[in-house]
């Protein structure tokens, strides 16, 4: 149970270090980038689901997975089946 809670804090340790580094690059479209990409990772997880469950293979759908997935692609994704993974 700790390991599974250091994982979330060290992700959210991370993504609270870049986000305001990354909103500072991209003036007035900081809110735009962060819809988009949870999007994008919303449809990730959903054609990741779709396509890996009958071979058994689960992923989590949550809004923590989405932003894995939107902002870091398939790695992201398999970071949050990973963490989801653990007991």
């Amino acid at each position: 149970m700790t390991d599974r809670l250091l994982a979330l804090t060290m992700i959210a340790a991370a993504l609270g270090v870049s986000y305001p580094l990354c909103m500072r690059a991209t003036p007035r479209r900081g809110l735009m980038r962060v819809v988009e990409r949870m999007c994008a990772g919303i449809i990730l997880c959903y054609l990741c689901w779709l396509g890996l469950s009958p071979l058994g293979i689960r992923f989590p759908q949550g809004p923590v997975s989405a932003v894995s997935a939107g902002f870091l692609g398939l790695p992201g994704l398999a970071l949050a089946a990973f963490v989801s993974w653990l007991p």
